[in-house]
């Protein structure tokens, strides 16, 4: 096989491959070639001629690669005499380990050169993958025993186990592939400390760091925060959910070299995008509520009986002390619950629902029973002071 030039592609195709790699001679004269030639470059070369030498060399390896993918798969097939497999099948898997030698090689020596963007052979991923899946089968069971939210296992396991067989949004890449070893590396490296106090927290930081823009992670924070903000009862409270996340937003430190997907914004500015339409959303719902309630449109546009100033945690609490002493007496608590929902404007009515009046009926919280307290406490002191008889 005569020495590759760096305008010159390895011409491998079809049958032709067995001919070219039928004997084990053959394959070591085609890697000896390329060997020769890299140092021939490194020499005498200039800064462009490398790199363009090492461009065409991994392209002419991908291609071999992609080629002897088909073939194996050929032989898989049962499509070669039954005496012929065999040897091919070894030969092949010579080519294959001597190319993921030469590949490590250039990747290795001549980083600044090779080119991250091209499509990692499908036949070199369990090379690259082995290792990568058992980091996060350690870090599953880590993360399972540690009892860390199963929302943000799944959107990891998603990542990882994509990256298995290659079947990624797009194909692998040599990037895509680095990435999967950093971000494998770095949470691993918090999982091995064991647990701590602010473990889940630890792994979000570096996540941030990481400049994890993957889609599902973007859904996940946004899950996550709806779900904490899901209990507040007034428009102020959320809006200070909202303020306070993104605060701790903005002191996440984010690596914008790295990214998973560098067409997309980082992961920090997706979300506090995100918060800053969520306030001004907020604002605005507050707005036409404040304007409605104390507007003159009639009951028609607001059909409630009376409002009162209290949020729907401490109205249901109130309510169950009536019922409780027996003040309110009621034959279903569905048909008190459904009063409530139709006919009691609150300090932000638009969260009581039949849903979130169930939810508020388990044990109240502090601040709720200290409000109501004191509510029924200035009800006994005005009856004292102006109602109480001689």
């Amino acid at each position: 096989m005569e020495h590759l030039t760096c305008d010159q592609n390895v011409a491998l195709s079809g049958d032709s491959v067995i001919d070219h790699f039928g004997q084990i001679r053959t394959i070591k004269q085609y890697f000896d070639a390329l060997y020769g030639k890299i140092r021939h470059v490194l020499e005498g070369s200039d800064t462009e001629n490398l790199h363009n030498c090492i461009y065409h060399y991994q392209l002419d390896i991908t291609s071999l690669l992609e080629k002897t993918g088909l073939l194996i798969k050929t032989i898989d097939e049962g499509k070669l005499p039954l005496k012929a497999r065999k040897k091919y099948r070894y030969v092949l898997w010579v080519v294959i380990k001597r190319s993921f030698r030469f590949i490590e090689l250039i990747k290795s020596r001549y980083p600044d050169y090779f080119d991250r963007n091209m499509a990692i052979p499908q036949i070199l991923y369990p090379f690259y993958m082995t290792k990568i899946l058992k980091r996060w089968f350690n870090i599953k069971k880590s993360l399972q025993h540690n009892k860390i939210d199963p929302g943000l296992i799944d959107v990891l396991n998603g990542f990882f186990n994509v990256g298995k067989n290659g079947v990624m949004d797009r194909k692998m890449t040599w990037q895509d592939l680095s990435y999967l070893d950093i971000v494998s590396s770095e949470v691993s490296w918090i999982t091995d400390k064991g647990k701590t106090v602010e473990y889940r927290q630890d792994i979000l930081q570096n996540l941030f760091r990481l400049n994890f823009n993957h889609p599902s992670f973007f859904s996940y924070c946004v899950r996550y925060m709806h779900n904490q903000i899901q209990g507040v009862d007034t428009y102020l409270q959320e809006r200070r959910e909202w303020l306070d996340y993104r605060r701790n937003l903005s002191a996440f430190i984010v690596c914008r070299d790295i990214c998973y997907d560098d067409s997309m914004k980082d992961i920090r500015t997706q979300l506090m995008e995100y918060v800053i339409e969520q306030i001004r959303y907020v604002k605005k719902k507050e707005k036409l509520h404040r304007s409605t309630i104390f507007g003159k449109l009639g009951r028609a546009v607001y059909p409630y009986y009376f409002h009162v100033s209290l949020t729907v945690s401490q109205l249901i609490f109130l309510f169950r002390l009536f019922t409780e002493t027996g003040v309110v007496i009621v034959r279903h608590r569905k048909d008190l619950n459904e009063f409530l929902v139709n006919h009691v404007g609150t300090t932000r009515k638009d969260n009581i629902s039949i849903g979130s009046i169930r939810s508020k009926y388990t044990r109240p919280d502090k601040d709720v029973v200290n409000k109501v307290s004191a509510v029924l406490i200035s009800m006994l002191n005005l009856l004292n002071a102006k109602y109480k008889t001689k």
